[in-house]
């Protein structure tokens, strides 16, 4: 009786392990399609700049971006996007992205209209 106890509470030990592993593998998948629709919607706003567009445009560019690719969770997310122009032509975007506890950002800049990004 002693050892099936025994048994029994390491079998518990060892699900409870696998648990919070599957749980922790869960945040690590969707930071990672987090951190790739932000950079996605970064690239579509700074591109949408070095075309000619009004900061709003780009700001829609990178939103479309965001809701194409999270459909389902784009009720949940919560996300700022900053653009800029300056005189000199550098184009800079900022899109940070939020769902539920996870937060992740994106930085597009290039150092002209004719330059590439960094």
């Amino acid at each position: 009786m002693k050892n099936m106890m025994i048994t029994m509470s390491i079998l518990l030990f060892v699900f409870t392990i696998l648990g919070y592993q599957q749980q922790c593998n869960h945040i690590l998948r969707t930071k990672a399609y987090l951190s790739e629709v932000s950079a996605e919607a970064a690239f579509a706003g700074q591109y949408a700049l070095k075309q000619g567009a009004s900061k709003i445009s780009a700001k829609s560019a990178a939103v479309s971006v965001i809701e194409k690719n999270l459909r389902q969770k784009s009720e949940q997310a919560k996300w700022h996007i900053e653009c800029s122009k300056t005189a000199a032509g550098e184009c800079r975007v900022i899109v940070l992205l939020q769902i539920e506890d996870l937060r992740v950002s994106a930085v597009r800049r290039s150092a002209s209209s004719a330059g590439g990004a960094e």
